[in-house]
């Protein structure tokens, strides 16, 4: 259908791209710098699934649960993180009993984790940063319905996002975790 259109009017498919099209799915500029402890993020998340869910770690530290059965842990994983990145990304970062935060996007099996004391220890930077978290045209309305103010919670969340865009431009699964099978201890795999 498209091919058919761009025959029609004579013109290539490539010189009727435009600069939108071209931002698509469209990127933040932030791509946040403080290091990611994928060691700990597999503990948070093993802590909040309750040590009963598989799931896969990505290099910006985006996790995907995964289904029972999976055979292919990292293609899943992928499958999951495309979606929420070709979707339009929403978000929903979630104080967790530990204090950290929980960030939830459009595909409930996908979320990152951002410490309590990661976000004190750079929140000068996350600060100054957090609206170039936002893609290009995108408006947020904050509890108040104010466009674009985001209160601790709210940069948080695009914190967590900013990571979650990096993992979805370049996908790489560093981690898998599996419940061991006799539920008394865990085990990990890195890949």
């Amino acid at each position: 259908m498209v091919w058919a259109r761009y025959r029609r009017s004579g013109r290539s498919a490539a010189s009727t791209v435009s600069s939108v099209d071209a931002d698509f799915p469209p990127k933040p500029k932030w791509k946040p710098t403080v290091p990611v402890d994928i060691p700990r993020i597999v503990q948070a998340l093993a802590y909040y699934t309750e040590r009963k869910w598989s799931f896969a770690v990505f290099t910006y530290g985006t996790c995907v649960l995964l289904p029972d059965g999976c055979k292919d842990a990292e293609a899943a994983a992928k499958e999951v993180l495309d979606k929420v990145y070709r979707y339009h990304p929403d978000f929903n970062p979630q104080a967790m009993d530990d204090g950290n935060f929980l960030v939830s996007y459009s595909q409930p099996m996908c979320c990152s984790i951002v410490f309590k004391d990661e976000f004190e220890a750079h929140r000068d930077y996350i600060d100054r940063h957090h609206l170039d978290g936002l893609v290009r045209a995108e408006v947020l309305l904050n509890g108040m319905g104010q466009a674009n103010k985001f209160d601790i919670r709210g940069r948080i969340g695009l914190f967590g996002r900013a990571r979650m865009f990096l993992d979805a431009q370049t996908p790489v699964v560093v981690q898998v975790w599996r419940p061991s099978h006799d539920g008394s201890a865990s085990a990990t795999k890195a890949l």
